[in-house]
């Protein structure tokens, strides 16, 4: 094993790095001041663009390849037309003039239809990357990674409404931080607005990176404000949401709510996506020890206060999320999904290896599970707290309800990525799950067995929508290890190299640590 990971490091550090700045030129090609950019095209020849204040643009073009460098704390504000679309082979980038010295990223307010950022690589805003407000420009191929906001929503920003409709599709959010709710991404979606995203990663997100006094934060990878969302063929993966009493704060409550995703007031539909290995943390930080800590949703927190909304999850994995504490008056709940309120409609949905309950449902939810596998969570323990109707389901220590049974499942890994919670050929769960024609199974694979519908995610009409799943670029290995403490992101290596290291630094960890909860050594407890 060692030699392995010998080998890969090795590979690693032969290959060449295309981290923060894509390889800019130095110095400036073109140096853009204060002002207004009007009716111009900046190519490759002109770049790498130096932003030296900030500017409002207008009908600007930007050819692939260009490199956009803007200077600490300016920032780019849409006007009206800004086309940006790159290749994948030559992505259009914006950072930093100053290499550690945040700039004041894109912001777009009541900017008409036609703006695009497409293959374009958006990093190092210390007030997010993109701060969007009634606004829906196409945001298609672009990886965001390594901003900041003060506020919300680190990598975007998003506040829409009076029916607008705004789409992420085919992007990375990746190693953004918020001081408050939503790490990644903040939207508030008011008058029937809507966001969709689909084939998209959201990973290595985090708020409260300072650790400062935050008692009652939201969504480390995604906190949803209202309105609709739908999400498909997506990954929400090791995100953190830290809420934190002060040294000296005696006696407080703090409150952790969706480590990867936070929705309220939202009706939320989640397709062909894996959450997972994402964790919402309340913990004292004073010596007083009478602090009330509550983490709610590991994986997922619905909260709905006019009972409303719903939460539809169908063929999605829901796997090894933590909701965690620390504190001697604590208390968790729903490791996998919490609702606070609201109805869920859980379909076609593995839920596993979530450290507390899979599911909990207060007294003010409701809903329905169907042909899903909710097992290995909670060590094994209660798998559903709540009064959920249950059919057709594989749920361990049993459920009552129609066509349940309560069998190892046979997954084909020990840990929570992309293929480990798929069933393998003999599974209980094949061919069990409702047997109207209405869920039977569309493609095999990934379904196996005959039509009749397998439990579990990769069953039923939707399993098809598996096999067109984007390439993710996260590891597909999870860990309590606290990623962003050890703070590799920092180096300036590749992201494939950051993502190496990161694993192998785990690995080692837990090497020397029986007790390590690696996704590599078994489930969590």
């Amino acid at each position: 094993m060692m030699k392995f990971w010998l080998l890969l490091i090795s590979t690693a550090v032969l290959t060449p790095c295309t981290g923060l700045g894509q390889g800019c030129a130095t110095p400036c090609g073109t140096s853009v001041p204060p002002g207004l950019v009007n009716n111009q095209t900046w190519t490759l020849a002109g770049s790498p663009y130096c932003v030296t204040g900030s500017i409002q643009v207008s009908l600007l073009t930007i050819q692939p390849g260009v490199c956009v460098l803007v200077a600490p704390g300016a920032s780019i504000t849409v006007l009206s037309s800004m086309i940006a679309v790159g290749t994948q082979s030559s992505p259009i980038y914006f950072g930093q003039m100053t290499p550690g010295s945040g700039w004041g990223g894109i912001i777009l307010q009541n900017v008409p239809p036609g703006t695009q950022f497409v293959h374009c690589t958006i990093e190092g805003s210390s007030q997010s990357a993109m701060k969007i407000t009634d606004s829906n420009p196409v945001v298609s191929h672009c990886t965001i990674r390594e901003n900041h906001s003060p506020q919300d929503g680190g990598g975007i920003d998003l506040t829409i409404s009076n029916g607008l409709q705004m789409t992420l599709d085919y992007c990375t959010i990746i190693e953004n931080t918020a001081h408050r709710h939503g790490g990644g991404i903040a939207a508030s979606l008011t008058n029937a607005s809507q966001l969709a995203i689909d084939g998209c990663e959201i990973s290595l997100n985090r708020t409260n990176p300072g650790q400062s006094d935050q008692r009652g934060l939201v969504g480390g990878g995604l906190a949803l404000f209202s309105g609709d969302c739908r999400i498909t063929r997506s990954l929400i993966s090791d995100n953190l949401n830290d809420s934190v009493a002060c040294g000296g704060c005696c006696g407080v409550s703090v409150l952790s709510r969706g480590g990867g995703i936070y929705s309220s007031d939202t009706d939320l539909v989640i397709e062909n996506s894996i959450i997972r290995d994402n964790t919402g943390r309340a913990r004292e930080s004073g010596p007083c020890g009478n602090e009330s800590v509550t983490s709610y949703g590991g994986g997922i927190h619905f909260r709905d206060p006019n009972a409303q909304r719903t939460l539809t999850l169908t063929n999605s994995v829901v796997g090894c999320n933590n909701a965690s504490t620390s504190g001697s008056n604590s208390t968790r709940r729903g490791g996998g999904l919490y609702m606070e309120s609201g109805t869920l409609s859980l379909v076609n949905t593995t839920v596993a290896r979530n450290n507390v309950e899979g599911v909990w449902m207060t007294g003010s939810s409701s809903g329905a599970i169907k042909n899903s596998i909710l097992f290995f969570n909670n060590s094994s323990g209660t798998q559903i707290a709540g009064s959920p109707t249950v059919t057709h389901s594989n749920v361990q220590n049993g459920f009552p309800g129609t066509g349940n049974i309560s069998f190892q499942p046979a997954f084909a890994g020990a840990a929570c990525g992309s293929d480990d919670l798929t069933i393998v050929p003999g599974s209980p769960s094949i061919d069990a799950g409702d047997p109207q024609v209405s869920f039977d199974d569309a493609c095999s694979p990934p379904s196996l067995g005959s039509i009749i519908n397998d439990q579990g995610a990769h069953g039923g009409p939707l399993a098809c929508n598996w096999l067109s799943l984007p390439p993710y670029s996260s590891p597909q290995t999870g860990s309590l290890v606290d990623r962003f403490q050890i703070d590799i992101a920092r180096v300036k290596m590749s992201h494939f190299f950051q993502r190496l290291v990161q694993a192998v630094g785990e690995v080692c960890l837990c090497h020397s640590n029986p007790g390590c909860p690696h996704s590599l050594w078994g489930p969590r407890s």
